[in-house]
């Protein structure tokens, strides 16, 4: 197991190594936990990240890295354009404030900006980002193994939770 910063430190080096092919997959579980797998089949590892919800700006999280997993699998789409960091031209940036204040579709712009590659964080110094695609799964696993993973890293992400005080707000 591992914490969320530590998980975090470790894709940022993976992900400054080889910004292409980055696939993250979220969902939340009956308790709405967060689910977050990120995967990258160059490194050939998958990484799952159980966070206590999706939705709070500083959410407490542990996870793993899973390896020697199989890509082929049905639950990550590879038909997605990759997860990264693009940058923005300057024309790129005005044309989606434009269509965003006119409500006007940004559907051929983002495919535009989709269709650049994604760059490593530490070059995206003073420049205009577009973060993502980010897709949303239905709850459920992609293996076995990857569902007792799931079981563990619930349990343990509650005892977390009630060592920082924090277990009698989910009663």
């Amino acid at each position: 197991m591992m914490s969320l910063e530590e998980i975090l430190k470790d894709l940022r080096k993976y992900y400054n190594k080889n910004p292409l092919n980055w696939r993250i997959s979220v969902n939340k579980d009956s308790l709405n936990h967060g689910n977050i797998l990120i995967s990258n089949p160059d490194f050939e590892l998958l990484w799952q990240i159980k966070l206590d919800s999706l939705y709070k700006p500083n959410p407490i999280g542990i996870g793993a890295k899973i390896k020697d997993f199989d890509f082929g699998n049905k639950n990550i789409d590879l038909k997605m354009p990759s997860f990264g960091y693009r940058p923005l031209l300057d024309e790129q940036l005005e044309q989606l404030q434009f269509k965003i204040l006119e409500k006007k579709p940004l559907d051929n712009l983002i495919m535009d900006i989709l269709n650049n590659d994604p760059i490593p964080v530490k070059d995206a110094k003073n420049k205009g980002l577009l973060e993502g695609p980010i897709t949303f799964s239905p709850p459920g696993y992609i293996s076995k193994r990857q569902k007792e993973l799931d079981k563990k890293l619930k349990r343990d992400l509650n005892q977390l939770k009630y060592r920082q005080g924090l277990g009698l707000q989910y009663i």
